[in-house]
């Protein structure tokens, strides 16, 4: 797992590789992440926008920018937490993925940005 606390916001990162959901001869690893937010400030947020840097160690680096999460731009209240779970696929056996969310304070509205940690995205046999 991949932990990062920025301010009052912690972001917790968790990886699975998908077999069932990949096709390996093709060059098709298809990967899922699991992104747990911790809001520990006074304050309510709203994630609006998120940006990805993509490594594929076989397809070279992407970027991704878009609105909010999986179609959602969640609020998460003070000690409260959002989950959501997403994917990605590489076309080779290893890569990684970082970024940041962009967040409005609800309070204030003052707009700010939470890096994400970095995560490695690894089929499981390159582990041994």
């Amino acid at each position: 797992m991949s932990r990062l606390k920025t301010k009052d916001i912690m972001i917790e990162v968790e990886t699975m590789f998908l077999p069932k959901q990949s096709l390996p001869y093709s060059s098709y690893l298809f990967f899922a992440y699991k992104v747990t937010l911790h809001n520990f400030g006074s304050y309510s947020i709203q994630l609006i926008k998120r940006h990805w840097d993509i490594y594929d160690f076989e397809g070279g680096k992407h970027k991704v920018d878009g609105d909010g999460v999986v179609g959602i731009l969640p609020v998460i209240h003070p000690n409260e937490s959002y989950t959501y779970t997403s994917g990605c696929n590489l076309e080779g056996e290893f890569g990684k993925m970082s970024g940041y969310y962009t967040f409005i304070n609800l309070d204030t509205p003052k707009i700010f940005l939470i890096e994400i940690p970095e995560f490695t995205l690894m089929v499981p046999y390159l582990n041994n």
